[in-house]
């Protein structure tokens, strides 16, 4: 299975680890197990690629920059997600969640500090309407630490805003997970913080029945770094 990720500025197509998969998007199904995909939003230096290891099921999979997988069948409740270097075996992090029975979810690897660090979302893969897109807007960049903005993906017709975001605000409100219907078009995104605007002039495409994660990750050289991630 191959999938693709559109960084804003160029596209990149990444392979779906085929180990132990179940499927992916809207087509997963659901059972007593949950499903559980990872994703690398951002690249994490000084590491380059970094293993992940699932306390239940014993999965280890090794990922790189833009890489992802499909999803796992793996036992529901409390798993323990750890990134380790690759080439040193460091712990970069160590977390722990809960996973519902029969619930697909996603697991976004990113840059924090020099190190490495996981969120996970329980997903709800509702086909859009014909002519529609969805998309989602993840806030994974602590450059501003708690600061709010304001992100707007625009086509020049139709504009949605993604207001008062901050760093990792969709774990105190979920309802920052869901997808919103947009209709099928190119986009532009910019975010506004302060007194700071910034636009970035690469458009992404959202394609006509497609479901997406816009995952914030950084800014770099006056521009937002900012991989749109899909779904299905």
């Amino acid at each position: 299975m191959k999938r693709s990720i559109a960084y804003i500025s160029f596209m990149l197509i990444v392979t779906a680890c085929n180990k132990d998969v179940v499927t992916s998007g809207s087509s997963a199904t659901t059972g007593s197990n949950a499903y559980l995909s990872l994703t690398v939003a951002d690249s994490i230096p000084p590491y380059k690629n970094f293993v992940v290891v699932l306390s239940n099921g014993n999965l280890i999979t090794s990922l790189g920059f833009l890489n992802t997988t499909g999803y796992y069948n793996i036992v529901s409740g409390i798993t323990d997600i750890k990134l380790q270097s690759q080439t040193t075996g460091a712990l970069l992090f160590d977390t722990t969640v809960t996973l519902a029975s029969g619930s697909i979810n996603t697991a976004f690897a990113f840059t924090y500090g020099n190190t490495a660090r996981t969120t996970v979302v329980q997903e709800n893969y509702n086909t859009p309407a014909s002519g529609y897109a969805k998309v989602r807007l993840l806030d994974l960049w602590n450059g501003i630490g708690t600061n709010i903005a304001n992100f707007t993906i625009s086509d020049g017709a139709n504009t949605f805003v993604f207001s008062k975001r901050y760093f990792l605000d969709h774990e105190k409100d979920h309802t920052l997970e869901n997808f919103i219907a947009v209709p099928a078009s190119n986009y532009t995104l910019y975010v506004t913080f302060g007194t700071t605007l910034i636009i970035n002039p690469f458009g992404f495409n959202l394609l006509d029945g497609k479901i997406y994660t816009i995952a914030i990750t950084d800014v770099r050289n006056g521009q937002l770094i900012s991989p749109v991630i899909p779904h299905n």
